[in-house]
């Protein structure tokens, strides 16, 4: 099988006249990130060692399996959506270790939750790195003997196809966030540099911040440097293959912001490498009614998610 996967290059190879700059924008918010968050090694034994489900019941005919993006609030995310995917059956969301990352941990209760009622229908909505998540857990064995090719729906929004199709201003908030964590004061200003940086896909900066700040209200804010640390490097070593998802669910749908300008994900190269994945048996939506240039705010447009979730 041939990998979508060109040859990477680090940011400061790219760009080796930041270097300096960012070792300096580093070393505040790594400031910021002690002063706010006191001692992370006593705080994070409190945090989850493995994954958890969100879950609305077991007795409908369909559930709706919600796999979030990278350092999100699953509780927020559950919120957005349970509303409208109950209409079609149960909701079930994962939310992702808080400590550390595994697949493993993932699938098991998944899996754990599908048995409470085998006989349910199932559809997946993958949030912005969700969808390599769901690559990922649909090449296990045991997971793809129950859902490969018995899957209604699955929907990905805004999901990268691989790490290049992360921009580079959100590249920049990913690698401050795996040095320094997941602070408030740290949140605000990688969330900052991602706006700025993105200000010459928007047509005013306002626009750009509008956007990330109904992002930022899915960032996890209890989250340790090893969940941060393993779920980038989930986005690293994921490469999608030719046709390797063929058959796995009745409809495909890629739904994104309104012209590509989402400021996190190169949408438009991403909604390729999903129609290479999928042997081209995918569909490529854009949402008008997103803010423009936002990403992965699909949850707060269920109903617009709802419609690629039916068969």
């Amino acid at each position: 099988m041939t990998a979508i996967s060109p040859n990477i290059q680090t940011f400061y190879e790219q760009h080796p006249r930041t270097i300096l700059g960012t070792g300096i924008a580093m070393g505040t918010v790594a400031a910021a990130t002690l002063l706010d968050q006191g001692v992370p090694t006593y705080r994070s034994l409190y945090l989850e060692k493995s994954a958890r489900l969100i879950t609305t019941g077991h007795n409908a005919d369909h559930v709706t399996y919600t796999l979030p993006g990278c350092r999100t609030n699953s509780d927020w995310l559950a919120d957005c959506v349970e509303p409208t995917f109950t209409e079609r059956g149960d909701s079930a969301v994962i939310e992702y270790s808080e400590r550390g990352f595994c697949i493993d941990s993932i699938k098991n209760k998944i899996i754990e939750e599908h048995m409470r009622n085998p006989d349910r229908t199932a559809s997946f909505c993958a949030i912005s790195m969700g969808g390599l998540v769901l690559t990922e857990l649909m090449r296990d064995p045991e997971f793809h003997a129950i859902f490969f090719g018995k899957t209604e729906a699955i929907v990905y929004d805004s999901s990268p196809s691989c790490i290049e199709d992360i921009k580079t201003p959100a590249m920049r908030g990913l690698k401050i966030a795996g040095l320094v964590g997941n602070s408030s004061t740290a949140l605000k200003i990688s969330n900052h540099i991602v706006a700025r940086g993105a200000k010459a896909n928007i047509e005013t900066l306002e626009d750009i911040e509008e956007a990330e700040d109904a992002r930022s209200n899915l960032s996890k804010k209890q989250i340790v440097l090893s969940a941060i640390r393993g779920q980038h490097k989930l986005m690293r070593t994921t490469n999608l293959y030719a046709g390797e998802m063929a058959g796995s669910a009745k409809r495909v749908t890629y739904i994104r912001s309104d012209q590509d300008l989402d400021h996190v994900v190169d949408t438009g190269n991403a909604a390729i490498g999903y129609q290479f994945h999928y042997g081209g048996d995918i569909d490529c939506v854009f949402d008008t009614d997103r803010p423009l240039g936002s990403h992965a705010v699909g949850p707060r447009f269920a109903s617009n998610l709802k419609q690629y979730l039916r068969v």
